[in-house]
């Protein structure tokens, strides 16, 4: 089933890519025959901006290096059954050892799927938490501290 999908989204994308100045760019058989994440970066994303790998690209856009910067309250919300985002890539040093940020670590949800139910378009309860949290960090500053993660 996950492949049917995956091509229906395939297809979707290359019909933008085809009209592109970028479709020479691309390594149109890798692109087909992905089946990961990392593949398919290696067959669009590196040759468009430059990368050898998904490995470099990951590691020259990974938050993680500059954590330690972060002084501003910050929500991260994480599902544990993320198909594309795995929870296990979480730097859970980094995100314990800065007291500015607050982890949200759900069971489910996937990969941006944290509907509320309702038709396409409905709001998500992430919004609605995100909401909740500006509201608390800009008029309870005192209560962060209870709130911090348990990571």
């Amino acid at each position: 089933m996950n492949i049917i999908l995956t091509m229906g989204a395939k297809v979707n994308q290359m019909r933008g890519l085809i009209r592109s100045k970028y479709w020479d760019r691309i390594n149109r058989g890798g692109f087909w025959r992905a089946t990961t994440l990392a593949q398919l970066h290696t067959a669009v994303l590196c040759p468009l901006h430059g990368y050898a790998s998904s490995d470099q690209l990951n590691a020259a856009n990974s938050p993680a290096p500059t954590l330690h910067r972060i002084t501003s309250p910050v929500l991260v919300i994480q599902a544990e059954d993320d198909p594309v985002v795995s929870a296990s890539t979480l730097p859970v040093q980094l995100l314990r050892s800065n007291r500015s940020i607050y982890v949200a670590l759900t069971r489910r949800g996937g990969h941006l799927g944290y509907g509320s139910g309702g038709v396409l378009g409905a709001a998500s309860w992430t919004d609605s938490m995100a909401l909740r949290f500006s509201n608390i960090c800009a008029t309870h500053k005192k209560d962060l501290d209870r709130l911090r993660s348990r990571l």
